[in-house]
């Protein structure tokens, strides 16, 4: 797999920022894991999803869609990064420090920049105002999590994450 759009703490500082900044409280380990796991999906399953569609191939043909290199499992309330968790468990994360959170994109496309950072924004705001248990419940939809908590190990594919978003 290639490298990802973002790096993957930097994307979960900005989530816990955004959160800060537009909700006034401390965002959830269930809203954060959620949220990670949507946008990595949802941007994956768009820009693989354009990239299958020969009409509007042309713009998106060089984006990534992989928006970070996930490591999702499936535990009984929907994918989890495992380290997310853990150091957002252990406080390793930094919830004061959310001076102007910004995005830096591994990418010197500015239109995959501009797209993505809209993407991110707009898709964030609407998980922001969905409930955590809400979110539990979509994410029991998916197929990939269904197949990952029935397995031994609980590993959800990243590209099956994003061929079955994509199909969508």
């Amino acid at each position: 797999m290639s490298e990802g759009l973002l790096d993957k703490e930097e994307l979960v500082r900005y989530i816990i920022c955004k959160f800060k900044e537009t909700q006034s409280k401390e965002i959830s380990p269930i809203k954060l894991q959620k949220s990670l796991y949507f946008l990595f999906a949802m941007w994956g399953g768009k820009v693989l999803g354009v990239k299958n569609d020969e009409e509007d191939y042309g713009f998106y043909s060089e984006f990534n869609p992989y928006l970070f290199n996930a490591n999702f499992q499936a535990w009984k309330f929907g994918p989890v990064d495992r380290s997310v968790w853990e150091k957002y468990r252990d406080g390793e994360y930094d919830l004061n420090d959310c001076n102007t959170p910004t995005l830096d994109f591994h990418t010197k496309n500015q239109f995959e920049k501009t797209t993505a950072s809209e993407y991110i924004d707009g898709l964030l705001q609407r998980i922001f105002n969905t409930s955590d248990f809400g979110l539990v419940d979509l994410s029991h939809e998916d197929n990939c999590w269904k197949r990952a908590y029935n397995s031994v190990n609980k590993i959800i594919n990243s590209k099956d994450i994003i061929e079955e978003y994509a199909s969508r």
